[in-house]
């Protein structure tokens, strides 16, 4: 197992990259932590493998969630085969959305995902069962026995036998079983119980083999993720294994899926000799920031949304429409199968019917010339032109949110367009236009016209237009990072709180 402290840090990743990753220049690994991490105490070693296994269970859940959606398409029918230590380039899994915009996926480490896969009760059980009553005394494990004890005078109990793993490793299959379970467990610790339904349907058992394991050769201080005690532990761990497979005289298939498990996850190396070029994370972490948004509000202001560019899963989502647990309601392209969440405006048609926020949010070009006389009225020419050439445009910001209404009965709205980059982004180019980066000017011009299409109905007026960006703090229970940026034409630079908003995008795992 790779050690955290052995990392290099990288707070400034310029391509969209967040995970671990080779670096050719220092001949090294480097962790690429998300944009807007520069106050990140990268020194704390418990700060740092909380961030690993929070990022682990993020993309897990981001490649669950999407794989199968029509959001993107699989670019790659091979996935992640055959693959030793961290996954190769060729390895990955390419989603591409409908504006061919690619997010590669390498979500898996084998060290982890061996032990986890690993885990089958009936090996379980079937070495288990190897273990013999023993009359050997252990007393602090009597507890543990006092319902079969039999009780005489004088306050005297009598145990007949202790079902033990012999610390003298005479029944060997039975170690392998409770080293293995202890490993899990402390992987199961570190992933909050994010795991597969037959473990977590085990756990129990899973936690008692570990503690066996560990009041036999380790001391309750001792963890393979503890900063001062993980490189020690991993040395017994590895001298243990060796003693089991040395005194094992029958090996079985379930004995060699085991020891398999936990010889990768001990001796695994992130930078296997001679394979340069190959890491875990995701490239195109901006598609991974929008789930976690579009998450977060609609766990918590799911009656304030009008639209929402996403076709997120929920866990207590009932999508009626589509007999499924993802929110989007309303299919706006046949052929590529894309889904938004959509609710009634209150604008009429000339019908009478209620228009969907999609067509509000749907501009129309005439791309046929015209004439437009500014002192003079009379001669432009407008109303004249040629219909047929007429295209229309679906816009679609990130998120529509009402927060009230006037005395006037007119729909108060705000926008919401998630934003993966620094906050330096928009202080740098908080300037005349001209001199912006294009980027810069491509996000404002999208977001005038979201206001512009909005604002056409006399019923409804924009409160307020705002870029969500990532922004650590250790502050884990306040969502707003510093103070607002407001730039040109008033929009808004908000950041929301990483850690806050990834937790909430994690609890759907549960």
């Amino acid at each position: 197992m790779f050690n955290f402290t052995n990392l290099k840090i990288n707070k400034n990743s310029i391509d969209n990259f967040v995970g671990i990753k080779k670096n050719l220049v220092e001949d090294c690994f480097e962790f690429s932590f998300p944009i807007g991490f520069d106050d990140f105490p990268e020194e704390n070693f418990d700060s740092v493998r909380q961030l690993f296994f929070n990022l682990y269970r993020t993309f897990r859940k981001f490649e669950k969630d999407n794989i199968n959606n029509d959001k993107f398409q699989l670019n790659s029918p091979e996935y992640q085969q055959d693959q030793d230590q961290t996954n190769k380039q060729n390895g990955g899994v390419t989603l591409v959305n409908n504006q061919q915009e690619s997010c590669i996926i390498y979500s898996k480490i084998k060290m982890l995902e061996n032990i986890l896969e690993a885990y089958d009760p009936l090996i379980i059980q079937s070495l288990k069962d190897k273990i013999r009553p023993s009359d050997k005394i252990k007393y602090s494990d009597i507890h543990k026995y006092l319902h079969k004890a039999i009780y005489l005078e004088n306050d005297v109990i009598f145990i007949d036998t202790m079902d033990l793993a012999s610390p003298t490793l005479e029944n060997q299959s039975t170690d392998i079983v409770t080293l293995y379970c202890y490993i899990l467990n402390e992987i199961i610790e570190q992933l909050d119980g994010d795991v597969s339904e037959p473990i977590k349907d085990h756990r129990q058992e899973i936690k008692f083999l570990s503690e066996i394991f560990k009041d036999n050769y380790l001391t309750n201080h001792q963890s393979i993720f503890d900063a001062e005690t993980s490189l020690e532990t991993i040395s017994i761990l590895k001298e243990t294994l060796g003693i089991i497979d040395k005194n094992t005289h029958y090996k079985d298939n379930d004995y060699w899926q085991l020891y398999e498990a936990i010889e990768l996850f001990l001796y695994g190396e992130i930078n296997p000799e001679g394979e340069d070029g190959e890491f875990w994370g995701i490239k195109g972490f901006s598609f991974v920031w929008e789930d976690m948004c579009h998450t977060y509000f609609f766990k918590n202001y799911i009656e304030n949304i009008l639209y929402a560019d996403a076709d997120i899963c929920l866990n207590d989502y009932d999508n009626n429409f589509r007999n499924n647990n993802r929110v989007g309601n309303s299919l706006i392209s046949e052929n590529n199968q894309i889904w938004i969440y959509q609710t009634e405006s209150p604008i009429k048609s000339d019908s009478g019917k209620y228009l969907k926020w999609q067509e509000i949010l749907s501009i129309k070009y005439n791309l046929a010339p015209a004439t437009f006389v500014y002192s003079n009225r009379k001669f432009n020419d407008f109303s004249q032109r040629n219909l047929t050439k007429t295209k229309s445009r679906l816009l679609k910001p990130d998120l529509l949110l009402t927060l009230e209404k006037t005395k006037n009965d007119v729909d108060m709205i705000v926008i919401y367009d998630y934003k993966y980059v620094n906050i330096d982004f928009y202080l740098s180019n908080n300037k005349t236009l001209s001199n912006t980066n294009e980027k810069y000017r491509i996000d404002l011009i999208k977001q005038l016209t979201y206001e512009f299409a909005i604002q056409q109905y006399h019923k409804l007026k924009v409160l307020s237009s705002i870029f969500v960006i990532p922004k650590y703090s250790e502050d884990k229970e306040k969502l707003l990072v510093g103070d607002d940026l407001k730039i040109n034409e008033g929009i808004i630079v908000r950041a929301f709180n990483f850690s806050l908003v990834q937790k909430s995008y994690l609890e759907e795992t549960l």
